[in-house]
C-alpha cells in the first residue's frame, strides 16, 4: 500500500500542454493553447481567466477528455487523460437539462444510465439528497421551463454532483443569468462544495469565467492566460479566509486582488477586442 493521499498531492498534472486546431475556412493551423503547466491541488478551487479567445474552455474540454493535446500531457492521480470519465464532470453555462424530464428526472439520469447503474431505492435517496442540498425541495416535479435560471443551473450542478465525480469542470456556469441571481448563487456554490471543510474533504474544482470579481470570491487560486495562444501568464494565490461571504467582497484585499488580475490582462484584453 502507498503512502496516503493528501491535501497537498496535487490531482491534475499539466504538463507542457499544446493544443491546435485546422480551421478550413481559412486553410491554416490555429494554436489555441501553447506550452501549458500548471498543477491542480486536490480539493482547491482552481480558476482561469484571461481574454476572450484565450483557449480556457479549450485547457478545460482537454481536462474533461473531450479532447486530447497536440502535445505534452495532461495526468488525473498519476494517469495519463485520454477519454472522458465519470471521474470527471462537466457542468457548462448553457444548463443542458432534458426539457422532457422533470428536475428529480434530470438529477437522476447520470445514475441510471451511467457506469454505476445505482438500484431504484439508492437512487431516490441520492437523487433527493442533492435537491435538498441544491435547494430545490419542493420543485423535484417541475420540468425545466418551469424554473428560473438559477434553478435551472442548481438543478444542472445536483445532476453532476449525483454521480460523484471527484473533479467538477465547469465552464462559466453562472454567465447567463442576471447579476443579482449570479451574485447569490457564487455563495451557494461555496456553500454546495463545502468552503468550511477540510481541503481533503472536498471536491476539486476548475472553474472558468470572465468576471475577476467572480473568481476573486470563489478560487483558491487564479490561473491568468495570456491572449491566443493561450499561456499561463502567472498563478495568483487568492489568500481571502474562508468561509467566504458578503463581508468578503467589500475587503480591501479583494479589491487590491481584482486589480492585480487586472493590470496581467488588461492589454491583451484590449487587443482581443479590437484587432
Amino acid at each position: 500500500m502507498g503512502p496516503p493521499v493528501s491535501a497537498a498531492d496535487p490531482v491534475l498534472v499539466l504538463s507542457d500542454v499544446s493544443k491546435s486546431f485546422w480551421v478550413e475556412r481559412s486553410r491554416q493551423t490555429v494554436e489555441a493553447v501553447e506550452d501549458f503547466t500548471v498543477d491542480v491541488r486536490r480539493g482547491e478551487f482552481f480558476t482561469l481567466v484571461g481574454p476572450s479567445g484565450c483557449g480556457k474552455s479549450t485547457v478545460l474540454g482537454m481536462i474533461a477528455g473531450f479532447e486530447a493535446p497536440s502535445s505534452g500531457t495532461i495526468t488525473m492521480n498519476g494517469e495519463v487523460i485520454d477519454t472522458t470519465s465519470a471521474e470527471r464532470g462537466m457542468l457548462f453555462q448553457e444548463y443542458a437539462l432534458f426539457p422532457w424530464k422533470t428536475v428529480r428526472g434530470n438529477i437522476e439520469f447520470g445514475l441510471k444510465h451511467g457506469p454505476s447503474r445505482e438500484k431504484a431505492a439508492e437512487r431516490a435517496r441520492i437523487v433527493q439528497h442533492h435537491i435538498d442540498l441544491v435547494g430545490l425541495t419542493g420543485s423535484e416535479g417541475k420540468y425545466p421551463h418551469e424554473l428560473s435560471g438559477g434553478m435551472r443551473q442548481r438543478c444542472a450542478l445536483a445532476r453532476l454532483l449525483a454521480c460523484d465525480p471527484e473533479v467538477l469542470l465547469m465552464d462559466e456556469p453562472l454567465a447567463a443569468l442576471d447579476a443579482q441571481t449570479r451574485r447569490i448563487l457564487q455563495e451557494e456554490l461555496l456553500r454546495i462544495w463545502g468552503q468550511e471543510r477540510r481541503p481533503g474533504d472536498r471536491k476539486t474544482i476548475i472553474y472558468v469565467t470572465h468576471a475577476i470579481d467572480e473568481a476573486v470570491f470563489l478560487s483558491d487560486r487564479v490561473g491568468v492566460m495570456s491572449r491566443s495562444p493561450g499561456r499561463l501568464k502567472e498563478i495568483v494565490e487568492i489568500g481571502l479566509p474562508r468561509p467566504r461571504n458578503e463581508g468578503t467582497r467589500g475587503m480591501p484585499r479583494a479589491a487590491e486582488l481584482e486589480n492585480a488580475i487586472w493590470s496581467l490582462i488588461r492589454e491583451d484584453a484590449y487587443r482581443a477586442t479590437f484587432e
